[in-house]
């Protein structure tokens, strides 16, 4: 998945630290490769002046094909998600990964509540959790 990964807007200067973050994201989180069936790539954007007080950080963006959804739980399946999954990446102080939805914390290994799993409930209180990743640098992007 790596080697399909699109990269927008990555200074020169930081395209292998990138690189090898978003490495360190597919290792730690390996449900995002081994769901992604159908021929689906994440796009990933650079921001250089953070997210929400970050230093700079990485957003990784990845639609889901319908194909792919269908292995998902039933309750990641429904039309609210989407699909699709987003995170943003943080090379800073701490580095690791921040997310508030379902899909990509259930992709990643977290936990997300079997009533949303299962849709028994389809309401979804946006809070940040935070997947520290060892494996990238500190301030390096």
């Amino acid at each position: 998945m790596l080697e399909k990964t699109q990269f927008h807007n990555i200074p020169e200067n930081k395209k292998d630290v990138t690189r090898s973050a978003i490495a360190s994201l597919l290792k730690i989180c390996p449900n995002i490769e081994k769901y992604s069936t159908h021929g689906e790539n994440l796009k990933v954007y650079y921001y250089e002046n953070g997210w929400e007080r970050t230093a700079a950080h990485l957003d990784v963006e990845l639609d889901l094909d319908p194909a792919s959804l269908k292995a998902l739980p039933q309750g990641l399946r429904d039309p609210q998600w989407g699909g699709h999954m987003e995170l943003g990446l943080s090379g800073g102080k701490v580095p690791g990964a921040i997310m508030e939805m379902p899909l990509p914390l259930w992709l990643c290994g977290l936990p997300v509540d079997d009533d949303i799993l299962s849709s028994l409930k389809r309401d979804w209180v946006q809070q940040k959790q935070f997947l520290a990743i060892p494996d990238i640098m500190t301030n390096s992007f």
